[in-house]
């Protein structure tokens, strides 16, 4: 969240990067959970309100799977 709110795309970017090699490898947390709650907050930050409904609602059941 504080790389989407600070507006540095570039750590965003990376972070991202890493995630979706992982979901890619095999890593199901990172395909299921954590990628899309990554691009729901970055597009939130941009104020793609409706983009980050998209990410964010499927995996908010979830939230526990992470800690919460």
């Amino acid at each position: 969240m504080a790389f989407a709110a600070s507006g540095d795309e570039a750590l965003l970017g990376k972070l991202k990067a890493r995630l979706l090699e992982s979901a890619e490898t095999g890593n199901a947390l990172a395909k299921e959970m954590t990628l899309p709650l990554v691009k729901g907050i970055d597009a939130f930050a941009s104020e793609a309100y409706d983009e980050a409904v998209t990410y964010l609602e499927p995996v908010f059941p979830q939230l526990a799977r992470i800690g919460g």
